[in-house]
């Protein structure tokens, strides 16, 4: 990818050879999906349709609902009190959830990767309190002070989990992965996050005793299915990791994490940062892993600012029914593009998979953080990020890191049978357009499509295809196999663009 700081400036050119024939593992995509809201499995599959081959995970609220787990239940005491759960109102929402599972698993082959972060507001306080004494089971040992840099934690608004109550939802939560397993469902894995909803962390001594009372509760009514943790942002992965004594790294059977542009400073250099924090944060986790068997999810990504404010608020009216979904983004094209890199740097990092934060909003809440609305209307800001989906082949996997920076993103991804490659970039810069030329060998290659999304009039989104109207240019290049592909991105914009066929090798300019 070259970026061009000015016409008169000379280009800052970057080469990679793509090496198809080297080690690399398949980039498989997915979002949270499944829970207890008001959409039936048929609703669903509408929108999943459009890139349901290239999406190969899940994330589903195992858990029932609860407004508090009783304290001190036995295990087939607690077995009984899930079960009975989601009787009443929830019982209905219980089921079709179910049913939208067995359907992805049977129909699909889709992963489903379990969670339970709806803490009940029972299980945590705002002060840290002592943690079990060598009495009371395996505790976490001295308490931890929590500040700031403690754990996950954004501020004030943070809540602490009860760590007397560790026990009691390490219980719950493998008695519901239980209640789904009798229904049918195959979990592939089982995240346990160290901080669950609303806004409740963990510290690293309290996660380290959830993971090893949690993997026991499983191990008694049957279950194999891995934990997955410790489901962190990036920059906290380490913090966590080192807290896990051997037992624990036993009882984590793969590796979750999540990325968001959060770093702190935010401003200048902030995607490159998050790229770097990323790529070591992937590869402390890989040496952990001795084995060389354990998965690792980024079991949510997404993002909270547009460059220097931040873009989360309220985008309905109301909280319930199907409300008019509201725009509350200062600057949707921004937003589309910076959403878009981050997904590229998470598809750099060769992770298994990478799971969007949520598909579509939910009644409820105000807040807006799915790709769809409550109408399953597309957003205008996810349109970038849904054609990449719908692009992917199946098995696809990223080739090799290509170009991050905070004016340009690249990746290049191909299909496991090489049948297609997929260029993928976006020009974060307001006001300049950027070049991107690339140069792939190919036999009988061709531009089989193209997509530029650019600003529209009104500071949305808006696709230029099927080959972008002279945006992208495509030429054979004399005495050989070779293609190139040259591409003008104006300002905030992102392209998608499709080669087929084989491909043998390629280089990105």
């Amino acid at each position: 990818a070259g970026a061009t700081p000015r016409r008169s400036a000379p280009a800052r050119v970057r080469t990679v050879t793509l090496d198809l024939a080297g080690p690399s593992r398949p980039l498989h995509l997915g979002s949270g999906l499944l829970g207890y809201y008001r959409r039936t499995p048929e609703r669903f599959q509408r929108l999943l349709e459009p890139f349901i081959l290239s999406m190969a995970a899940v994330r589903w609220d195992v858990c029932p609902p609860v407004r508090d787990i009783p304290a001190g239940l036995n295990n087939s005491a607690m077995d009984r009190w899930v079960a009975e759960a989601g009787a009443g109102d929830g019982r209905e929402a219980e089921r079709r959830t179910v049913l939208a599972a067995l359907e992805l698993q049977e129909r699909y082959g889709v992963e489903l990767v379990g969670t339970c972060t709806e803490l009940p507001p029972t299980l945590y306080h705002r002060t840290l309190d002592t943690p079990p004494t060598a009495g009371a089971g395996p505790g976490p040992g001295a308490a931890d002070p929590f500040d700031a840099g403690a754990g996950p934690a954004d501020g004030a608004q943070d809540e602490l989990f009860n760590t007397r109550r560790i026990a009691d939802w390490a219980r719950f939560v493998a008695a519901s992965a239980a209640a789904a397993r009798a229904r049918g469902v195959r979990l592939a894995a089982l995240d346990v996050p160290a901080r669950m909803e609303p806004r409740v962390v963990l510290t690293p001594a309290q996660y380290t005793y959830l993971v090893t009372v949690l993997r026991r509760e499983l191990d008694h009514r049957g279950l194999g299915v891995p934990i997955a943790g410790p489901g962190v942002p990036v920059q906290f992965v380490d913090r966590y990791t080192e807290s896990l004594d051997e037992e624990a790294l036993d009882a984590v059977g793969a590796w979750s994490l999540c990325v968001y542009d959060t770093l702190r400073p935010t401003g200048p250099q902030l995607l490159t940062r998050l790229d770097a924090a990323l790529r070591a944060a992937v590869a402390r986790l890989r040496a952990l892993d001795i084995s060389a068997n354990k998965k690792l999810y980024v079991t949510k990504f997404g993002v909270r600012t547009s460059g220097e404010h931040s873009v989360q608020g309220a985008c309905y009216a109301d909280e319930g029914g199907e409300a008019t979904h509201l725009d509350a983004l200062r600057n949707p094209a921004a937003y589309a593009v910076r959403l878009l890199a981050v997904q590229l740097l998470v598809a750099n990092a060769r992770v298994d998979a990478a799971l969007y934060a949520r598909l579509a909003d939910r009644p409820g809440p105000r807040a807006c953080p799915g790709l769809f609305d409550r109408q399953d209307r597309p957003k205008a800001w996810a349109l970038p990020l849904l054609r990449l989906w719908s692009a992917l082949p199946p098995e696809a996997a990223a080739l090799a890191r290509t170009w991050t920076d905070d004016e340009v993103v690249t990746a290049a991804i191909a299909a496991r049978d090489r049948s297609s490659l997929v260029i993928a970039a976006v020009n974060l810069h307001a006001t300049e357009a950027r070049e991107l030329s690339a140069t792939v060998r190919m036999r009988q290659a061709r531009l089989a499509q193209a997509h530029v999304f650019n600003r529209d009039g009104d500071g949305g989104m808006e696709s230029e295809g099927k080959h972008a109207h002279g945006l992208v240019r495509v030429a054979k290049v004399p005495g050989g196999d070779r293609l190139t592909l040259n591409a003008t991105l104006p300002p905030l914009s992102a392209l998608v663009a499709v080669l087929r066929p084989p491909v043998d090798a390629a280089s990105l300019e």
